[in-house]
């Protein structure tokens, strides 16, 4: 893969587990350092949602975190009008990033939390439903389940990539640029 300059526009394309797509949207890239890539979202960015419909615009800046050997990715905002201070984790098979595009499935369970807040799961009730009627096999129940575990550990320690404070510092130094 070429250099990528810092600030570059990429495409972050996500999809459902079945192909189709979840959500579309231009980034900056930030950096790519071993399996780790991280990229910008400008506030007002627009997002594209399924069939390309335009979603509403991106609430406030955020930096996103997507591995290429883990099984999630986390979205850190400063601000979010419903809820300070918040990140979001997506379980999903680990990213794609080929220097232009920068893709990922989404495996549908998800985790949240306000800082100093309580981490709240959603759509874990869903997998096993997900199992029966997607005929998901065991592997990919398995890549749901363990970065579950992974991330409930690494958000109660607030380790990395959970450790909002460092993030939201990054996020406000490529808002300065």
């Amino acid at each position: 893969m070429r250099d990528i300059a810092r600030g570059s526009t990429i495409r972050v394309l996500s999809t459902r587990y079945g192909g189709a797509q979840r959500d579309l949207y231009e980034a900056q890239f930030v950096d790519h350092v071993g399996s780790v890539v991280r990229v910008y979202v400008p506030a007002r960015s627009p997002m594209y949602g399924h069939d390309n419909c335009l979603f509403e615009p991106a609430e406030v800046s955020a930096i996103e975190i997507y591995f290429t050997d883990r099984s999630y990715n986390i979205i850190h905002r400063a601000e979010r009008k419903t809820c300070n201070n918040y990140w979001y984790i997506n379980v999903a098979k680990p990213a794609k990033f080929d220097g232009t595009t920068l893709s990922w499935v989404d495996l549908g369970v998800d985790a949240s939390s306000p800082v100093d807040g309580p981490l709240d799961l959603y759509n874990e009730d869903k997998l096993e439903l997900n199992t029966d009627q997607k005929s998901y096999l065991c592997d990919p129940v398995d890549r749901v389940l363990k970065p579950r575990d992974e991330i409930l550990r690494l958000g109660r320690l607030g380790k990395f990539p959970v450790d909002h404070e460092r993030q939201i510092e990054k996020l406000r130094e490529l808002e300065r640029l």
